[in-house]
């Protein structure tokens, strides 16, 4: 029997998202069309080719949110909906939403690195550490929030923490 499971990988490039196949096969059995659709924000449905036991990449272009002609562009930050499976497409699946949040972790890291305790009153630094924290709570909590499909609730941490970044000044 096969049990179907993706899992994102932190590439650490906001221009990419990398999804491991971390699946278990039947032993002998062919693994038959091995298909991906993924849902970017704001964007329709995109159905894909996928490589069962690997790390598959995509980008915008690839994702058809950008023209092959153009350079790779930034992909939006918010929730993703994936969809993996293999024959018979229609009862072995999994599904998954992740949250994406990459354009806001290389904001937040900016930030981190900008605010230097050490330039700022003791009282500033503890207020800007608090902060700090509070941005990272909001967003661990808005992945968990998107990974049991509440994406509202994640969406709205996501907002919070982004908000709060805005304001985050020594």
């Amino acid at each position: 029997m096969n049990y179907l499971d993706i899992a994102i990988v932190e590439a650490h490039n906001s221009q990419i998202i990398a999804i491991a196949d971390v699946s278990t096969y039947t032993v002998g059995k062919a693994i038959d069309n091995p298909f991906i659709e993924i849902s970017p924000p704001g964007f329709g449905k995109v159905s894909l080719t996928f490589t069962p036991r690997s790390v598959n990449v995509f980008n915008s272009t690839s994702l058809k949110l950008t023209a092959g002609e153009v350079k790779p562009a930034v992909l939006p930050d918010g929730i993703y909906k994936i969809r993996y499976s293999i024959r018979p497409n229609y009862e072995n699946f999994v599904e998954k939403n992740i949250l994406r949040i990459s354009a806001l972790k290389e904001r937040f890291d900016r930030a981190f690195l900008r605010n230097d305790p050490f330039s700022c009153s003791v009282r500033q630094a503890g207020k800007i550490s608090s902060k700090l924290d509070m941005i990272s709570f909001y967003l661990q909590y808005a992945m968990a929030a998107a990974g049991i499909c509440n994406d509202h609730l994640a969406m709205d941490l996501y907002r919070k923490a982004s908000r709060l970044l805005e304001k985050l000044d020594c």
